[in-house]
């Protein structure tokens, strides 16, 4: 079980998770493929996990496990330059994914367990927040390599940084689906694909209504406590 609330780091405790999640939501999008393309996405990857690591590094058994989970994903986010077959790519996305299921398990319960609304609180819930989107990209991008056919618009998943422009399509879509805007350039084909999207957009509003009524719970609380 894991342990709350985290200890509070003295420089912040999501503030450079945060600026690294939009960077590259902002930075993705305008990436080309090839070599370039790809050694820039994979600075940016490596600096959302590392600075992940860092924001659940207020306790001992969350870092050791965030750690054992962070090494072989870097490892193999790199080794995805070198190798150029899908396998490696396969193997990379499910060990990023798992680190950052492990890391939005962690801060989600910080965050919904905190008494008090502070920078950390709303820091906190805006990760949580755009992890979901990235999570979700990365299982469309699993689904999307054992399956070509699973997205209603033509998506060539090539080795050698061909992926780079194929993340950046799944990732938008992610988002969207996340946040229910729907545009409809992207239509998933696929049953399983279909459900996994629907449940995002579930899980998309769940959150913002559950997070929207813990904040102003706290913050009423909080109120009443100060005029008492």
């Amino acid at each position: 079980m894991v342990e709350n609330n985290l200890k509070r780091h003295p420089m912040g405790q999501y503030e450079f998770l945060l600026f690294a999640m939009l960077t590259v939501v902002i930075v993705r999008p305008v990436l080309e493929d090839g070599i370039f393309g790809l050694l820039t996405l994979n600075v940016m990857t490596s600096a959302i996990l590392i600075s992940s690591a860092y924001a659940v590094s207020g306790q001992r058994k969350t870092l050791r496990v965030s750690l054992f989970l962070l090494v072989p994903a870097l490892i193999t986010s790199w080794s995805t330059i070198f190798l150029s077959e899908l396998w490696p790519m396969v193997i990379s996305r499910v060990l990023v994914l798992t680190f950052v299921s492990y890391i939005l398990g962690v801060i989600a319960l910080d965050v919904l367990s905190e008494k008090n609304v502070t920078r950390d609180t709303i820091f906190g819930s805006a990760c949580v927040y755009l992890l979901m989107g990235f999570a979700f990209g990365d299982i469309y991008m699993l689904f999307q390599i054992i399956e070509p056919q699973s997205f209603g618009q033509a998506i060539d998943v090539a080795p050698v940084g061909g992926e780079v422009k194929v993340a950046s399509e799944l990732n938008y879509f992610s988002f969207v689906t996340l946040t229910t805007l729907g545009y409809g350039d992207m239509t998933p084909k696929t049953g399983m694909v279909r459900g996994i999207a629907t449940l995002e957009a579930m899980l998309g509003q769940f959150y913002l209504t559950v997070l929207v009524a813990r904040l102003v719970g706290l913050h009423l609380a909080g109120s009443k406590l100060t005029t008492e």
